[in-house]
Parts: structure tokens; C-alpha cells; sequence
């Protein structure tokens, strides 16, 4: 069975996402992920399901159990435009990541 560490290193490199991002998307230094990567430490459960979370991956997964690696209702790999658009809007200071979703839902709602 492999370990937290060699999964959440294959969920990292799947979803293109290195350590750095995923400390700054879940408000972690990056050290911390590094030493869960290590194996030097295992976070504990509501972390756990965070990371989960944030790569789109079963926690069963993550934790070693002999199940689908990604998580039910979420899309196993973001496209190239998805991954740009995500990119773009990560890019947006937060006060204003607001006021661009409201934007994108009025655009859908515009007629053709």
C-alpha cells in the first residue's frame, strides 16, 4: 500500500499543481507540504480533507485505500483553456475576484 506521501506526490504531478501552489491555495507554508511529501509528517484529518479537496482526489485515496483516486463529482483533469482561465483569475487581487464572477454570470445570462 503506498503511503500519504507517494499519493499526495502522484495528485500533485496529475493535476499539475506543484507544493508552492497548493500552500499558498490552502494557506500553508510551503514547508509543511514538503514535509507531509517527506513522509516527515502526516497532517491531521481536516487538513487532510482539505488537500483532498483542493486536488480533486478521494481522501479514501489519499489515505492508501484501494479506491478511484478521484473524488465524485469533480472533473478527473481541467482542460488547457480551464487551466488559463483558473490561472488568470488567481491572478486577480480577491477583492476584486468578486466583482469578475459577477461578470462572467451576467455575461451568461446576456442574450446571444
Amino acid at each position: 500500500m503506498m503511503s500519504f506521501a507517494e499519493r499526495l506526490s502522484i495528485a500533485l504531478g496529475k493535476c499539475d499543481i506543484s507544493a508552492a501552489e497548493l500552500s499558498r491555495k490552502l494557506g500553508l507554508n510551503e514547508g509543511a507540504i514538503s514535509n507531509y511529501r517527506a513522509g516527515r509528517y502526516q497532517p491531521k484529518q481536516e487538513r487532510i480533507e482539505q488537500i483532498a479537496d483542493a486536488l480533486g482526489v478521494s481522501v479514501a485515496w489519499l489515505l492508501g485505500a484501494d479506491v478511484p483516486m478521484e473524488a465524485k463529482n469533480q472533473p478527473s483533469v481541467l482542460t488547457e483553456g480551464e487551466k488559463q482561465l483558473l490561472d488568470l483569475f488567481r491572478s486577480i487581487p480577491e477583492d476584486k475576484q468578486k466583482f469578475a464572477l459577477d461578470m462572467l454570470r451576467a455575461a451568461l445570462h446576456t442574450p446571444k
